[in-house]
This record gives C-alpha cells, sequence and structure tokens, in this order.
C-alpha cells in the first residue's frame, strides 16, 4: 500500500517533489496530455527507431489512462 501511495503523491498537482526535476527533463521524458500528444510522441519516438515503450501510471487517473491507451493510442501506434 505503501508504494502505490507514493507513486500517487509523485503524479499530482502541486507535488512540491517536482520543484527540482527541469521543464527540459519533462519534455524529453514524459508524455502529458491529452492522447494526441501522447500519439504525436509516441509516432516520433517510434519514427527514430524505438520499438518499445513502457508506461509508468503515476498519477490520479490511472484506469483513465491505461484505457485510453488501449482504445486510442495503442491501435493508432500500431497502424
Amino acid at each position: 500500500m505503501v508504494h502505490r501511495t507514493r507513486r500517487a503523491h509523485h503524479g499530482r498537482a502541486g507535488n512540491p517533489d517536482t520543484e527540482f526535476v527541469p521543464d527540459e527533463i519533462v519534455d524529453r521524458f514524459c508524455l502529458l496530455g491529452p492522447a494526441e500528444a501522447h500519439i504525436d510522441k509516441l509516432r516520433h519516438l517510434k519514427d527514430l527507431g524505438v520499438d518499445q515503450f513502457a508506461v509508468y501510471d503515476m498519477h490520479d487517473n490511472h484506469e483513465g489512462t491505461i484505457d485510453a491507451y488501449g482504445s486510442t493510442v495503442i491501435p493508432v501506434i500500431n497502424a
């Protein structure tokens, strides 16, 4: 339970732990925003030769994100 609570803490808006992470790191290593933004970034990475992606669902809407990936993101990336 502690692990789950800790992960949820990292993805919350206003989390004080995010103050030390520069925007450049977030831009380079994170997928944020609507499904279309995820698709755009994943397509770019795929074009560069990346063929495996890991999703770390570290925020409050776990099920919504997994559902969006299953219904929207993965089908487009696999097409």
